[in-house]
């Protein structure tokens, strides 16, 4: 069988939906392309069609199988990557924020926190395969927001977001200037990241820009301004962390 390596080479999209707008879905058949530690600002919510995955965050990891999904929290650092260098297939649903703290009942500065990630309940899985389907083709599906809803209701909790004092001079500083403004030296800085957040402050950085370049692709912004509206230093630059951390080009990501 032939691999497909190159992530300009792999089948997928994202889907917007005009039906369900707090919702996008990205869809990945036969992809061996890996994933550097990430992390990103909605929740994450994948389901695996084919193959297998791997799954780690910053203190456990789990495999996942055909059949099998997990929920993951806004700003959890994780990677899902092949196992055995096998193809996997895989839905990503990437809910709003805001949409899910209502869900919730929670204030908007709540952290969510997924007391129970990984779902192995084949009907849920099953209705999560239809809504990915109904939204690629452009339909509705009218039991999204009990899907979604009951599914935050019994694996999700709440608690107060933390006072990360670094995180604004990690966006818009270099790491030096960040660590000397938080009163730390450069390496004990990025060890104080890495713990908090289980990435480094460059890697931090990269995704919170990463985002940004989401929400302009998502609004048809064109490449190249997406690139530097984001913080990157061109289109080139964009491209190459978007498949470090991605695993995917802009062009891709740009939703459908």
């Amino acid at each position: 069988m032939t691999m497909n390596l190159k992530p300009a080479s792999i089948q997928q999209s994202v889907y917007h939906s005009s039906h369900h707008p707090h919702l996008d879905v990205r869809t990945t058949l036969d992809s061996l392309q890996p994933y550097a530690t990430h992390m990103h600002d909605c929740m994450s919510l994948g389901v695996v069609t084919s193959g297998k995955t791997r799954l780690k965050f910053a203190h456990s990891e789990c495999l996942l199988q055909a059949g099998e999904g997990v929920l993951i929290a806004p700003e959890q650092a994780h990677s899902c990557n092949p196992v055995d260098n096998t193809l996997r297939s895989y839905h990503m649903f990437y809910i709003d924020t805001s949409w899910v703290l209502q869900a919730l009942d929670a204030a908007e500065d709540a952290a969510i926190h997924i007391h129970n990630p990984v779902i192995r309940d084949s009907a849920i899985i099953s209705d999560l395969t239809r809504l990915a389907e109904a939204i690629a083709q452009g339909r509705g599906f009218p039991e999204a927001g009990k899907l979604l809803s009951h599914l935050l209701a019994h694996r999700c909790s709440v608690r107060g977001h933390p006072k990360r004092l670094w995180q604004d001079g990690v966006a818009d500083q270099t790491i030096f200037a960040a660590a000397r403004e938080a009163g730390m030296g450069r390496e004990g800085f990025i060890r104080h990241v890495k713990r908090e957040v289980g990435m480094t402050p460059g890697a931090y950085r990269q995704c919170l820009r990463l985002a940004k370049a989401r929400q302009l692709l998502r609004h048809g912004t064109d490449l190249a301004v997406t690139a530097l509206e984001s913080g990157f230093a061109d289109q080139s630059h964009l491209h190459r962390m978007c498949v470090k951390y991605l695993a995917a080009t802009p062009k891709q990501l740009k939703p459908r």
